[in-house]
Parts: structure tokens; C-alpha cells; sequence
């Protein structure tokens, strides 16, 4: 119905006809195939930063794994993630880096931490590589025991409005994107959900990403 999909556009805070399609992705930091995706968008994010928009957010359960301090955050077990507390300290972290330092320096925080620390080891190597990249590690440990909780809250209701189950989903102005993981793959939804397409469309984007567009956790 038509109500109905105006609910969900206001839902993910999608503006139809404002020439400034958005990609909303929901990953998890420790997802193989979330952090494939995130590999694949990040060239888009460079080359359409200025013309879209890119919100990275994050699968949130309630109850995983049976609940518990293993899986999740808060005493009432809703904020849980697939692969443990630390993975989801790292999406807060993440989410940290986003919302108060910026979207170029999320991309960089996030590639590092996939390359350089696991869900199991991610606490004790995040300020070393934050400190890498000049990032403000005093802000991400003030928005992470302040805003922590309500960040990853916000994503799982939003994610729970739209159905999703796991990682990677994305979503282009609010519709499902099914296609390859590749940032030429991305760069061409993108581009068609622009009513007038920017010149930087033209550019056909390398690099292909190694694993097969399958697969998600």
C-alpha cells in the first residue's frame, strides 16, 4: 500500500527525488562477507562521496546465542552480535567514528580494523590502529560509554523495520540491492537511483573483490 511505503521510506530516512540517492549497508564488524561488502563500497564512497550518501549500520539481535554478557551489551540481552561482546564493541566503536569524527574516516577505521584484528582480539588492538590513522581516541571512548547503548539500539530497530536477518544487507534509496559485491557492481545501483547521474558515473571502477558475491552471516 501506499501508506505502507511511505512508512518505510520515512522508516530509513530515505528523500525520493532529491538527485542524492542513499546506500544504507548492514554489516557486522566480524562478518567475512560484510566486510567483503565494505571493501566493495568503499571505492564508491570515494568516488560518490559528495553526491550521495553511505550509512554503514549494524545487525543487531535479540537473545543470541541464548543471550548473556557472550553475546550481548545490556542486562536485558536485545542488543546482541552473531560473533560476541567484542564484535559488537567494535560496531559501537565504529559507529563512534561515523557519527562524530566523519564518514572518510569511518571507511579508514573499519578497513584497518578488518585487516589488523579479529573478533576475538579487536578490545586490545583498536587504539593502536586508531592512533594510526589520527583518529580521536578520548571521542570514541566518550560516545562509546555514553552512546553506545542507544547507537546500536537505533540500528536494530531500524534493521528490524526492515527485515533485516544478516550480513551483508543493503539497501539503495530504500530497495533491496541484490547484486555482486563489486564496487563497480555497487557504483552502477548507485548511479541508476540518481535522477540527473553526476560525470563521476562514467568512471568504471577496478578491482574485483576476491570472494564470490555469496554467502552471509
Amino acid at each position: 500500500s501506499e501508506e505502507a511505503r511511505t512508512a518505510h521510506y520515512d522508516a530509513i530516512g530515505v528523500v525520493l527525488g532529491d538527485n542524492k540517492p542513499q546506500i544504507d549497508f548492514f554489516v557486522m564488524s566480524y562478518c567475512p562477507f560484510g566486510n567483503q561488502a565494505e571493501e566493495g563500497i568503499a571505492p564508491v564512497y570515494e568516488l560518490l562521496k559528495d553526491k550521495a550518501i553511505f550509512n554503514p549500520k549494524y545487525v543487531i539481535y535479540s537473545n543470541y546465542g541464548g543471550g548473556g554478557p557472550t553475546f550481548c551489551l545490556d542486562d536485558e540481552d536485545q542488543l546482541c552480535s552473531m560473533h560476541g561482546i567484542v564484535e559488537l564493541n567494535q560496531n559501537i566503536r565504529e559507529a563512534c567514528v561515523g557519527k562524530h569524527i566523519g564518514m572518510d574516516e569511518w571507511f579508514e577505521f573499519a578497513l584497518e580494523m578488518n585487516e589488523k584484528a579479529t573478533s576475538k582480539n579487536a578490545d586490545e588492538k583498536w587504539e593502536g590502529v586508531a592512533e594510526s590513522l589520527g583518529l580521536d581516541v578520548d571521542v570514541i571512548k566518550t560516545c562509546f560509554e555514553e552512546e553506545g547503548e542507544a547507537l546500536m539500539a537505533a540500528d536494530k530497530e531500524l534493521g528490524d523495520t526492515l527485515g533485516v536477518r544478516g550480513s551483508p544487507t543493503v539497501f539503495i534509496d530504500g530497495e533491496s540491492y541484490n547484486g555482486g559485491r563489486t564496487p563497480e557492481a555497487y557504483k552502477q545501483s548507485l548511479c541508476a537511483a540518481f535522477d540527473d547521474a553526476p560525470s563521476e558515473c562514467d568512471t568504471v571502477l577496478e578491482g574485483d573483490v576476491e570472494a564470490p558475491a555469496q554467502g552471509s552471516c
